[in-house]
């Protein structure tokens, strides 16, 4: 909160805190500013950066009021060194101040693993009177620090970018590590990482682990929001919160399309509709059920006609109905571990017995689970 002291030219105090305040405490806190008669004093309590942008508001308000601004004098002021990330006090722990792709000043790069709050970044901003005109960074260009976040690890698991398998093993693991030990089985992602996190953590055999990410209910993570009412995808994780609210105005769309990109995931990875021709006249059903759903459906409208793939696990029966439309072909990937219950239906051909392939119709296949 804010707080002042005021000091008349007789030497008269005024203050809200005066009765929470001894003579001697008023005395230090006057010695320690240098107050004098016809001062005033305000005080700011909370944390750093609250306290800091309530003071520099405080500042602009006296100025404008004071007429002390020179509207005519153009003053820049180069910003440097400024901190690489900064403490969120609501998910306990540190987000990058400008953007995750930042380079750190390298001499402070041992203390990313001790006292991160202390690390400075290698970025820029030219201020006019006040206000931002421009900004940039040094882009992280090792690669050892490109893999200290969430996002470099999956663009570069993904798209093949490590230079052996010893370093793509690497870069797994410390995807995983930072997902399950370091943030407690959460996401880090923004809208660059978060439409391939899942699928790459499939594609390097963590399927389970992407299940889980997918139902975190807790913040960040795409359930979050349904647990705060949300019924359509928001663009930042915390767009509302019960302690804080609405998010950023500037950057606080409620119907918003990356994190909504996981959609894919459904449809290609939880229900197996995945393209192969363009147009989906050939296309592959491949559904991995994972764990921890019973049941999941997802129809696509191709060109040719609807396809649908839907499964249920129920007591340890799994059934699994699909369509394949007119003028198409599927391949058809039986999910791990799962063999045909019975005589297949007609219209499937047998291939390495894993794989089939599915001319126009639909179909119902029951399984048990191999031994």
């Amino acid at each position: 909160g804010l707080a002042y002291f005021s000091i008349s030219d007789e030497n008269e105090v005024k203050s809200p805190l005066l009765k929470f305040l001894s003579e001697e405490e008023v005395k230090a806190i006057f010695d320690r500013v240098g107050a004098e008669p016809g001062d005033i004093i305000f005080c700011v309590a909370d944390t750093f950066k609250t306290t800091c942008d309530a003071l520099g508001h405080l500042r602009l308000e006296l100025g404008r009021r004071f007429d002390l601004i020179d509207e005519d004098e153009l003053s820049f002021l180069w910003v440097t060194e400024f901190p690489l990330l900064e403490w969120d006090d609501e998910t306990e722990r540190y987000y990058a101040m400008h953007h995750p792709f930042t380079c750190p000043m390298m001499e402070d790069v041992p203390l990313m693993e001790t006292d991160p709050g202390k690390v400075r970044a290698r970025a820029y901003d030219m201020v006019l009177n006040g206000v931002e005109v421009g900004g940039g960074s040094i882009r992280i260009h090792d690669g050892e620090l490109q893999e200290k976040t969430q996002t470099a690890a999956v663009l570069a698991i993904h798209f093949g970018l490590c230079p052996d398998e010893t370093a793509h093993r690497r870069t797994i693991e410390y995807l995983k590590q930072d997902i399950v030990t370091n943030r407690n089985l959460h996401l880090s992602t923004g809208f660059l990482g978060t439409p391939l996190l899942l699928r790459t953590l499939t594609e390097a055999g963590e399927l389970d682990l992407a299940y889980d990410l997918l139902l975190q209910t807790t913040y960040p993570g795409w359930l979050y929001p349904v647990t705060q009412g949300a019924t359509t995808m928001w663009e930042r994780w915390n767009s509302w919160t019960e302690e804080n609210g609405f998010g950023d105005p500037e950057m606080n769309s409620f119907n918003h399309y990356a994190y909504g990109a996981v959609g894919d995931w459904f449809f290609e990875t939880i229900c197996g509709i995945q393209p192969m021709e363009d147009g989906f006249k050939a296309f592959r059903l491949a559904p991995l059920p994972g764990k921890r759903l019973t049941h999941a459906e997802a129809v696509y409208h191709s060109a040719y006609g609807e396809i649908r793939s839907a499964w249920k696990n129920d007591d340890g029966t799994f059934t699994w109905d699909f369509t394949v439309p007119v003028n198409t072909t599927a391949a058809v990937q039986l999910p791990p571990g799962m063999i045909p219950d019975g005589e297949l239906p007609d219209g499937l051909t047998t291939g390495d017995g894993k794989t089939f392939s599915a001319g126009p119709g639909s179909y119902q296949l029951r399984f048990k689970a191999a031994e």
